[in-house]
């Protein structure tokens, strides 16, 4: 059992939901800003790029705000809310034309546990949450500017609502932030990872954090609902039916390797 997650940022990028709905980019009230006040935080944004300081995120972040508090101010001096609708589709074309870079800035993972070993009593959500702050911590980034999680489950039988929710909130992320849980079997992790770029580069998302966890040791057993009047009970077990069983070729997951091998004629010494 394991949990591994990656938090990632670009910029310039969107403000979450929350932001969009501030009364300070209200469209009817919009508020003055002066030329000076401009200056300093564009002047800002290209000392700490320079410098190489971590506080660039929030710089370049800014940059991306006085580009709407711009869009906004042109905005207010039109009535017409059909212009000021073809006001912001022209913003949002020109965001979606010009894919974001993606950066990996932090990478963290737990040790690798044997089924019921020295990591049994940690469910997979809180596996996740001491990768995810580790990585905060080693990246610098303030937990309360991450804005999605993405994290992949497998076995979720009995692990709760949401956990990539419980991941986001146990690590001191923001109420307000997205969280999403993903489940691709094995890929799961990198599914996580690549919806969490895709939502950097699209422009969506700015501070996104993205892993995998999987806690086999609380994998539970499973009865069903509408027992017998008498005679046995069938017991499952969630971790072989969840995860670690076809489906559709009805066998183990572990013999799919022997037989992808002998079906592509992959031998024992092109795969050492």
């Amino acid at each position: 059992m394991r949990a591994q997650t990656w938090s990632s940022w670009c910029s310039p990028g969107p403000p979450t939901s929350a932001q969009q709905f501030q009364p300070e980019i209200d469209w009817k009230t919009p508020q003055p800003r002066t030329r000076e006040g401009v200056k300093h935080r564009v002047h800002r944004s290209y000392d700490s790029l320079i410098s190489g300081n971590k506080s660039c995120i929030f710089s370049l972040y800014s940059d991306w705000y006085l580009y709407m508090l711009a869009a906004r101010s042109l905005s207010s001096s039109i009535v017409s809310a059909s212009s000021r609708s073809n006001i912001l589709l022209r913003h949002l074309r020109t965001m979606s034309s010009a894919p974001h870079e993606v950066v990996i800035v932090a990478a963290s993972r737990t040790p690798v546990g044997s089924l019921n070993g020295s990591l049994k009593t940690l469910t997979a959500p809180q596996l996740g949450i001491v990768a995810l702050k580790h990585a905060l911590e080693t990246s610098g980034v303030p937990s309360s500017e991450v804005e999605e999680v993405f994290f992949g489950n497998v076995v979720q039988a009995g692990v709760g609502q949401s956990p990539a929710r419980q991941v986001a909130l146990g690590a001191g992320l923001s109420e307000n932030s997205d969280a999403t849980t993903i489940n691709k079997v094995c890929a799961s992790g990198l599914k996580a990872i690549m919806l969490g770029a895709q939502s950097i580069s699209s422009g969506y998302k700015s501070v996104v954090a993205a892993g995998g966890m999987e806690s086999m040791s609380n994998a539970p057993f499973l009865l069903p609902r509408t027992n017998p009047v008498f005679g046995k009970i069938e017991v499952r077990d969630s971790l072989e039916v969840d995860g670690l069983f076809d489906v559709y070729n009805n066998f183990a997951m572990g013999n799919c390797a022997e037989s992808t091998a002998e079906k592509h004629d992959i031998s024992r010494e092109a795969q050492d």
